[in-house]
């Protein structure tokens, strides 16, 4: 369990759920937390457009493919975005480097956990 909780700052950006497992085992860690936070805010921030795009192909009929095939694409390109973020973030916590992403670090400092 030792050796789970030591490696745990290696999931923390893990795509929409590795934010959950370090704001629940390492809340005396201030490093991960702020980090943890952050990838609170990105999971949400990348979530919601997703599935505002997902559920809006519903609305789309069927004739009309190249709109979905155009849909699609964002909704993939939402998330090679958000993957490409998401290792830079664990690239930076395997290097001990506290990095602040533009714009969510102000978000994030307004959670209290």
């Amino acid at each position: 369990m030792a050796e789970i909780i030591k490696n745990l700052k290696f999931i923390t950006y893990l795509p929409f759920i590795g934010w959950i497992a370090v704001m629940t085992l390492k809340k005396d860690d201030i490093f991960l937390m702020r980090h943890a936070r952050q990838g609170f805010v990105l999971a949400v921030i990348f979530a919601v457009p997703s599935i505002l795009l997902s559920f809006s192909m519903v609305f789309i009929p069927r004739s009309s493919g190249i709109l979905k095939l155009v849909m699609v694409s964002m909704i993939y390109f939402l998330y090679l975005v958000y993957s490409g973020i998401c290792i830079y973030g664990t690239l930076m916590i395997k290097n001990s480097r506290e990095y602040d992403f533009p714009y969510i670090r102000k978000i994030s400092e307004k959670i209290d956990i």
